[in-house]
């Protein structure tokens, strides 16, 4: 009979061990120097690519981004290693400049 009860017994215990304490919601951070990205280039889109003609070659990728504060948009020219590591909708932050731009 005790083991009949035993299967439920451990599905009770797999189920509330899935179901945690921890169901708040994160608040993101909003800070002045940090947005959504918008628009990627490649460095092999030419037509429309603010950094498609600088003089730094391994600088040609684009990442444009719109502030969260004052909704401008900037354009960051970056290497590969930067512009694969993000895409569309995620926050970027200037960590040259702390201010907003």
């Amino acid at each position: 009979m005790k083991l009949k009860y035993l299967p439920i017994i451990f599905i009770m215990f797999l189920f509330l061990s899935c179901v945690g304490d921890n169901n708040e919601i994160e608040l993101e951070v909003i800070k002045p120097n940090c947005g959504k990205i918008v628009r990627l280039y490649s460095q092999n889109e030419i037509e429309g690519n603010p950094c498609a003609d600088n003089s730094d070659y391994s600088r040609r990728f684009t990442i444009i981004v719109e502030n969260n504060i004052t909704k401008n948009r900037k354009n960051f020219c970056v290497n590969i290693s930067v512009f694969i590591r993000y895409e569309l909708g995620q926050t970027y932050c200037d960590t040259n400049n702390p201010d907003s731009w």
